[in-house]
């Protein structure tokens, strides 16, 4: 089995995104490069050292822990350059507006896969599915928790020091610890269960639609890679306001939401502020761009094994692993 992440330096991710400077703005854009730590942990530990509000920064998306990436955070104000093992700072001028959730193009991927047999076949089409970071250790259940109204379930599963510390002191108030949490990170778990009802709806098109396929598994279930490429329509994003362009799709989405116990209107979410999702389409497949595969090289790290590197772009919201899954499925 072939492996990923071995080290930070076999995952190396850089952000590709436009900012409009203005030397006047009041907020400053820096260059966050991390490693050994996700960008919301980064985040909060410049906040603490350099002594600014959590919540006077802005990025445009989550990075993974087990990876060397690069990317572009806002924050309202000044900052100064800062570095030790994990994060290093680096200011890159001002502008007039925060960075934006989504707002980035593309990801750049630069990959060393260890532990193979055999070089893979370049492919230009992965489906676009939400891989595993998307769903943390438990946001999947945390979110379906808060959409069913499970308050006090969903605040003992998660699992923040600050969520831990205002419940230990109010028992009673589940919706008050849940409200320690960053917005970013609560939408984080309401976009998981979009997430996983695109995935499987995505499913279902897919083995309807293709005989010649693979199947991979992940931690929310299985994965479908069909041999060709498939002609599907844009899937939704589920939100209490989707409305569905054909009589079938609605059929797909209920299935998935009544074997979920939801409805659409489990989406509206007046307890807690500003996290009801609104709904929103997803490519069914997406371009894997400038794929270059090199040849197969000794795995230093790994006793008689090869490795090989791997490069290529992905549109925004798309993941690397799901590319390495397609390449390396049987």
């Amino acid at each position: 089995m072939y492996r990923i992440k071995q080290i930070p330096e076999d995952f190396i991710v850089e952000e590709q995104i436009e900012l409009d400077f203005d030397e006047d703005g009041k907020y400053t854009y820096f260059q966050l490069d991390k490693k050994s730590c996700n960008t919301e942990d980064a985040i909060i530990s410049i906040s603490k050292k350099l002594r600014i509000p959590r919540n006077a920064f802005n990025y445009a998306g989550a990075k993974d822990k087990n990876a060397l990436t690069k990317q572009c955070v806002s924050v309202r104000g000044s900052i100064r350059n800062f570095e030790n093992n994990e994060i290093k700072v680096k200011v890159l001028g001002k502008g007039n507006k925060p960075i934006l959730l989504g707002q980035l193009t593309k990801n750049k991927f630069n990959l060393i896969i260890r532990k193979v047999n055999e070089r893979p076949e370049k492919i230009s089409f992965i489906p676009n599915y939400f891989d595993d970071q998307r769903f943390g250790r438990n946001n999947l259940q945390i979110g379906l928790n808060i959409l069913k109204k499970d308050f006090k379930n969903a605040a003992k599963s998660i699992e923040d020091k600050r969520t831990l510390e205002f419940l230990k002191n109010n028992p009673n108030n589940s919706i008050g610890a849940i409200r320690c949490i960053p917005f970013i990170i609560l939408k984080m778990y309401i976009n998981s269960v979009q997430s996983y009802i695109f995935n499987e709806a995505l499913n279902i098109l897919i083995k309807e639609n293709s005989k010649n396929l693979t199947k991979v598994d992940y931690k929310q279930g299985e994965f479908f890679f069909p041999k060709e490429f498939i002609e599907i329509e844009n899937l939704p994003l589920i939100s209490f306001d989707t409305i569905y362009s054909n009589s079938k799709l609605e059929n797909i989405y209920n299935e998935i939401l009544n074997n979920n116990n939801l409805t659409k209107n489990n989406f509206i979410i007046r307890s807690i502020s500003n996290i009801t999702p609104h709904g929103d389409l997803r490519n069914a497949f997406v371009e894997v761009e400038d794929l270059n595969i090199s040849e197969l090289y000794d795995d230093e790290l790994n006793k008689n094994k090869n490795k090989i590197k791997i490069d290529f772009s992905l549109s925004k919201g798309s993941y690397a692993t799901v590319v390495i899954k397609s390449l390396f499925s049987k």
